[in-house]
């Protein structure tokens, strides 16, 4: 799993991680979320496409394009980024704050986003 932040800069990656705002399609692009965006009745004909251009490639030519961009995240410390992705969440996952927390959301029946919205209070 690649971390959908890692393709933000600074700024829209705390935006993303703290606020979790809904992002429209055209800002999710514009954020360099998604390579493209096409009208509904177009989707799987662009798929198709692409699926088609893709089929095209050797087989080694694929393997070693996706081995080598793969090799580089992980010489930019990709790896390392994810190992210590996966400690911090679970240990935060157990911390007492978060699980009290999380129990407010489950008794509140909200889903997560109308919940936080719901109980912030503006600074005075």
């Amino acid at each position: 799993m690649i971390e959908p932040w890692l393709m933000m800069n600074w700024h829209r990656t705390m935006d993303w991680l703290l606020l979790a705002p809904t992002l429209s399609a055209q800002q999710a692009l514009d954020w360099g979320l998604l390579n493209r965006v096409v009208p509904r009745e177009d989707l799987e004909a662009t798929v198709e496409d692409m699926a088609a251009k893709i089929a095209q490639i050797p087989l080694t030519t694929l393997m070693a394009v996706k081995n080598n961009v793969k090799r580089a995240w992980e010489l930019m410390g990709m790896r390392v980024h994810l190992q210590v992705s996966h400690i911090l969440t679970n240990m935060v996952g157990a911390a007492s704050d978060v699980q009290a927390r999380r129990a407010e959301l489950t008794q509140s029946g909200m889903t997560p986003r109308d919940f936080v919205a719901d109980s912030y209070m503006p600074p005075p």
